[in-house]
C-alpha cells in the first residue's frame, strides 16, 4: 500500500493474445492486464493515516473491555446513511447505506495515526458550537461526538445542510474523507489482500460473478480463472487480484 495515498475505483480488463502463457488464449478468454494511468479518472485520497493500516480481524478487546470511541460522525441525508467511528485502540469502523447498497468495514490504523487524530479532535471546539437547528433524525441530521481522556464526551446534533463553524466543519470533512477512502479502498479492507492461491478456489468479482482458479502459472505470478456462469477465462497477475476481485471461497477439500 502506498505510504501517502489510497488509490480507489480502478478496474479494467482486456482481451489480447500473448505467447507468455503455456496455452494460447482462445476466443472469449479475458486477460487482465496491468492497470494503466487513468489520469483524471483516477481518484486519489491523501489519507496518510491509512499507510500501515490492516484489517480488523483480531480481538478488539482492550484490557478485557471493548474500546471506547473518541470521534463519531453519523450523517443522514435523504436515503443516504453514513457512520464512522474512531476508537482508542486504532479501530476505525464505517457503515454506509442507501444508493443501492450497504458497506460495512473495519480496519486498525497505526498508533501514530491514532495519536494524530486524538490531538486533532478536541471536545472543546465542539462544545463551543451551539446549533439552533438539530435537523430531522433519519432524514436530514448529523450527529457528531468527540471525547478526550478525563473529559466528558461532547455531542452535537445539527442539520446536514447548514453552514458550520470553521473548526467543526474541518472535523466533519476529515471524518468524511477517511470514511470515503475506506469505503473505496481495494487493498487494506479487501479479503483478497494476502490471499494464497489454491487450485479450486472460487474468487468473486465486483459483479458478484464467481471464477474458479484452474491454473497457477509463471511460478505463481499469474493465475488462470474460469467463469462459472460464462464461457470466459481470465489470466490475472497475482499482484493485481485485489483490483478485480472482492472475495474468495476456499476450495472444498
Amino acid at each position: 500500500m502506498n505510504s501517502s495515498s489510497v488509490l480507489c475505483a480502478i478496474a479494467c480488463g482486456a482481451v489480447v493474445a500473448s505467447a507468455a502463457f503455456a496455452q494460447a488464449p482462445q476466443p472469449g478468454d479475458a486477460i487482465s492486464i496491468p492497470i494503466p494511468d487513468l489520469g483524471r479518472q483516477t481518484i486519489e485520497y491523501q489519507v496518510v493515516e491509512l499507510a500501515g493500516a490492516r484489517p480488523a480481524d483480531e480481538s478488539l478487546l482492550v484490557d478485557g473491555r471493548l474500546p471506547a470511541a473518541f470521534a463519531d460522525l453519523v450523517s443522514d441525508l435523504g436515503s443516504i446513511h453514513q457512520k464512522i467511528s474512531l476508537f482508542e485502540n486504532g479501530l476505525v469502523s464505517i457503515e454506509l447505506a442507501g444508493a443501492g447498497g450497504r458497506i460495512r468495514k473495519r480496519v486498525i490504523i497505526p498508533p501514530d495515526a491514532v495519536l494524530a487524530y486524538r490531538e486533532f479532535f478536541t471536545p472543546d471546539d465542539l462544545a463551543d458550537f451551539r446549533p439552533v437547528d438539530s435537523g430531522e433524525a433519519g432524514r436530514d441530521q448529523v450527529v457528531m461526538r468527540i471525547a478526550a481522556k478525563d473529559q466528558p464526551a461532547v455531542e452535537r446534533k445539527f442539520r446536514a445542510t447548514i453552514a458550520l463553524p470553521h473548526r467543526v466543519e474541518r472535523y466533519r470533512l476529515v471524518l468524511q474523507d477517511l470514511l470515503r477512502a475506506l469505503a473505496e479502498d481495494r487493498e487494506v479492507t479487501n479479503p483478497i489482500t494476502g490471499y494464497e492461491p489454491k487450485i479450486g478456489d472460487m474468487l468473486i468479482s465486483d459483479e458478484q460473478r464467481a471464477y474458479e482458479l484452474v491454473r497457477i502459472l509463471q511460478g505463481g505470478e499469474l493465475l488462470e480463472l474460469r467463469s462459472t456462469s460464462e464461457p470466459v477465462r481470465r489470466f490475472v497477475p497475482r499482484k493485481d487480484l485485489h483490483l478485480y476481485f472482492i472475495g474468495v471461497r476456499p476450495a472444498v477439500p
